[in-house]
């Protein structure tokens, strides 16, 4: 549905823009001197984290292992000098959500190299315009460039000296209809000992106000930023203790009680890495924002794209399988349940809904974690002997993947044998050809596709598009 009305919404400003420029033809007022220039549409992901977000979350290996850092996005390049306008290493820059630029952001761009300004932190599905001139006099003469961001998910940020930066915003949530996270309330990453004064002033541009500092006494140096802009808050999770999700009632009370008010005073959130302690503080608030277990723990392992070591799915089937024991129908209601075990007071959970999620409506129950009556038998059976994935032991009642599909019938497969994907292969006289998919490097589905349980067409392999009832899981 929301990609409908994005669908929708392209129409409409073709239509719009179509519409402008025949009233300038036929002598009407224009809103501005400048031209509209024909729209163009950027994914701020690079090739390697579009793949990821296109292909399974059990791909992960295939693009990023914690190795290098390559977790910032692309920019968009503003071609200044493109439109005419003389090189020079400064300008006057403006940006707005509408072509008559009312309520823009003005600013003067300075050290721009080549007649480009490299503009970063767009958000996620944003739709916005720019101009630049030499002076600030002339900028309504200038062109004006009308973009679409397309990417979806994962609002990767740059700023100067921190790494592992992202906005949680974005997610589908089960919350209400088509609804989703908001962006620009909260964000993770690794710690900013090392940020530069612009990455402060960067960090700032973002709305932040809180910094939430989860590192104990080891290695705590905070605050980082100018206090009198953005608090600075210390709650001491231990590095190298392992109740991080059954202990810290004090602490982890604190810090969703900050977070409920990320609407008035947007959080950053980090330890040393921003990667385990921030990784489940992130988790749950994502799952009681009513974020599937798939997309949280994609959130998880995009940790991958920075240089603080690899993450496995571990840690979020383990978190996973520790949410059973608290009450609640669906995923979210047990997250709901675990804040409420550390202190935090219903309303509180309530009141941070209403701050996240978009269209929220508490009437909505979340994505289903048992299956109907007629299937639950055959369901519990597979779960029981683990055939079925974590990321599919929620959320009944939405269709299933072909990523999905080829891990329960490999699971099936080597569980029947006592072998290996790799090994069932080399005795079927086959090989695994990892350049069968283009949007897909999922060990399972190349492996299913080289037994020839699965062919190289058909629905995508990360988007849920295969409508198979729920038994048809396990039957």
């Amino acid at each position: 549905m929301r990609k409908m009305n994005k669908i929708l919404s392209l129409i409409l400003a073709v239509l719009l823009a179509v519409s402008v420029m025949s009233f300038a033809a036929a002598g009407e007022e224009e809103e501005t001197d400048g031209k509209i220039l024909p729209a163009e549409y950027v994914d701020f992901h690079t090739d390697s984290q579009a793949a990821y977000m296109a292909d399974t979350v059990w791909s992960y290996e295939a693009y990023a292992l914690g190795a290098t850092d390559v977790s910032q996005p692309n920019p968009v390049v503003c071609d200044i000098a493109g439109d005419g306008i003389p090189v020079q290493n400064k300008y006057w820059f403006q940006k707005a959500d509408n072509p008559g630029f009312e309520n823009a952001t003005t600013v003067q761009i300075t050290n721009v190299k080549n007649g480009k300004y490299y503009l970063y932190n767009t958000k996620a599905g944003e739709h916005f315009y720019w101009r630049a001139a030499e002076e600030l006099e002339n900028i309504e003469e200038s062109p004006i460039h009308d973009v679409y961001i397309t990417t979806e998910y994962w609002r990767n940020i740059f700023a100067y000296g921190i790494a592992n930066l992202r906005d949680i915003g974005g997610w589908p949530s089960s919350l209400g209809e088509d609804a989703y996270v908001r962006q620009g309330l909260f964000f993770r990453g690794g710690n900013p000992e090392m940020v530069l004064k612009k990455g402060e002033e960067q960090m700032e541009a973002l709305g932040i106000r809180r910094e939430i500092d989860l590192r104990d006494d080891i290695g705590k140096e905070g605050p980082y930023f100018n206090e009198e802009i953005i608090e600075y808050h210390n709650f001491k999770l231990s590095s190298s203790s392992p109740e991080f999700f059954d202990g810290y009632k004090e602490e982890y009370k604190g810090i969703y009680e900050l977070i409920a008010e990320a609407d008035e005073y947007p959080v950053y959130l980090h330890c040393v890495a921003g990667a385990d302690r921030t990784g489940l503080a992130s988790f749950m608030l994502l799952t009681v924002c009513g974020v599937s277990f798939e997309d949280a723990t994609r959130d998880y392992l995009l940790t991958n794209y920075a240089n603080y070591g690899d993450r496995d799915l571990d840690a979020p089937a383990r978190w996973y399988s520790n949410l059973s024991e608290y009450e609640g129908e669906t995923l979210a209601e047990q997250a709901k349940s675990w804040l409420v075990s550390k202190g935090v007071a219903p309303e509180t959970v309530e009141k941070l809904r209403r701050a996240f999620v978009e269209n929220y409506d508490p009437e909505y129950k979340g994505y289903s974690l048992e299956p109907s009556s007629w299937a639950k038998e055959e369901v519990e059976e597979c779960i029981r002997i683990n055939l079925v994935p974590h990321q599919l032991r929620e959320a009944y009642d939405l269709p299933i993947t072909r990523g999905q599909v080829s891990r329960m019938i490999v699971n099936l497969l080597e569980k029947a044998s006592w072998k290996t994907a790799d090994m069932l292969v080399n005795a079927a006289g086959k090989e695994i050809d990892s350049d069968t998919f283009t949007d897909t490097k999922d060990s399972a589905i190349l492996a299913a596709n080289a037994l020839g349980i699965i062919k190289g067409v058909g629905a995508p392999a990360s988007p849920r598009a295969i409508p198979l009832r729920e038994n048809r899981r396990c039957s």
